[in-house]
């Protein structure tokens, strides 16, 4: 049986930009696409809206509690 190569796919988790993509999105979102095939899923986080950049009081790792969020729901 031949094996299919594999699916990696990135995303942004949160654009920290007012009624956009939340790390709450993200989780959704990974899930559907490990449902789908996706073998591994690279999360990022904002610099997507160039009106809005990462919160100025964000802590010095201000991604691991995104990256938190989504490993549960990736594959």
């Amino acid at each position: 049986m031949a094996r299919r190569p594999a699916l990696t796919v990135r995303i942004s988790a949160t654009d920290w930009a007012e009624g956009g993509t939340t790390a709450e999105d993200a989780v959704t979102i990974a899930r559907a696409l490990a449902a789908h095939g996706a073998d591994a899923i690279d999360v990022s986080t904002g610099q997507v809206v160039p009106t809005r950049p990462p919160p100025t009081a964000a802590p010095t790792r201000p991604r691991t509690p995104t990256a938190s969020a989504t490993r549960p729901a990736s594959p």
